[in-house]
């Protein structure tokens, strides 16, 4: 039986009076690659938010089990769930301006006990040539690809991507897709994605099973192409 890394159950935010998470429970296995899909105020977000430790839920749990501990990650501040193995990225870029792209990954792998090596991360990401080039210069999709291998910098066991396709056009993030899943294959280590997507065919390309959110609760779950045929999604998703 597959390892749980994540496991949330009953995981309820609200703001105000408008409950942005009504009870979600979910879970994610060790090498996974989950997708997470909704409509715009779906709560996917709150999600992420709550799991990565910007917020707490009002209730509910969210058990982390990596490296042989097992923890509560709800009330734990980001830097201590970054220590413990999670990292993410946003729907925004947010490079440093002032950093070159090996810089960036040398920033990134600086506290972690088992980084890949900047160059090979370069080499995955067909970044080299760019190694002393601020992210100024790099095209949107490098930027994004940039954005990706400094997260892997990091050693993280457990990644969240926010949209990582985002602004990208059709061709441009089904080879993110790709790449995606070919270096994580080749990492020397298990590591576990979850992903938030509005374009359904990189979900296709990149995860095996997906969750799909709706006004705060789950909708669906299951492999991705099961989920993406029920007429119930394909409202929610595409009206």
């Amino acid at each position: 039986m597959a390892h749980c890394v994540l496991k949330g159950e009953g995981l309820v935010k609200s703001f105000g009076g408008v409950r942005a998470l009504k009870g979600v429970s979910f879970h994610l296995e060790e090498g996974e690659l989950l997708g997470l899909a909704g409509g715009n105020g779906a709560g996917k977000t709150t999600l992420f938010n709550v799991i990565s430790g910007l917020i707490s839920p009002d209730c509910g749990s969210l058990t982390l089990s990596m490296g042989g501990r097992t923890l509560s990650a709800v009330g734990k501040s980001p830097c201590a769930l970054a220590r413990a193995g999670i990292c993410r990225t946003f729907q925004n870029l947010r490079l440093f301006p002032h950093l070159t792209v090996e810089e960036h990954l040398l920033a990134a792998g600086g506290r972690s006990s088992s980084p890949i090596p900047p160059k090979i991360l370069l080499e995955m990401t067909s970044l080299s040539s760019f190694r002393n080039c601020l992210p100024s210069s790099l095209s949107y999709p490098d930027r994004r690809k940039l954005e990706f291998a400094r997260a892997i910098a990091t050693g993280g066991r457990l990644l969240l991507l926010d949209e990582p396709a985002a602004a990208m056009n059709h061709t441009e993030s089904l080879a993110l897709a790709v790449l995606i899943r070919e270096i994580i294959s080749e990492l020397p280590y298990s590591l576990s994605l979850l992903v938030i997507e509005h374009d359904m065919e990189f979900l296709r390309r990149l995860c095996g099973r997906m969750y799909v959110m709706e006004e705060g609760e789950i909708l669906a779950c299951g492999p991705c192409d099961a989920v993406l045929s029920n007429p119930t999604v394909q409202r929610a998703l595409f009206g």
